[in-house]
């Protein structure tokens, strides 16, 4: 699930508030690293699905998405080269 601009305005909007504690505001960026760690690998086995439908376009898209979120996975770059072909 992907962040809607809302969304991000609500994190910046509970992160500057006055009466949010150090701690639940160090919950909350570690709830958001989180959530967008595990994202990645959502992408990336939708783009494997694709792929084996021969539906590379989309197969490359949700590579992408994948990379974008944790850009440090070496196997996306390389499943969005191979789906290039």
């Amino acid at each position: 699930m992907e962040s809607t601009p809302k969304q991000s305005i609500f994190f910046i909007k509970v992160t500057v508030l006055p009466d949010v504690s150090d701690h639940d505001r160090a919950i909350l960026f570690s709830n958001v690293a989180t959530s967008r760690l595990a994202l990645w690998k959502a992408y990336y086995r939708v783009g494997k699905i694709y792929a084996a439908l021969d539906d590379h376009e989309k197969a490359i898209n949700s590579f992408e998405r994948a990379f974008a979120l944790d850009p440090t996975k070496q196997e996306l770059y390389s499943c969005i080269n191979t789906n290039r072909r």
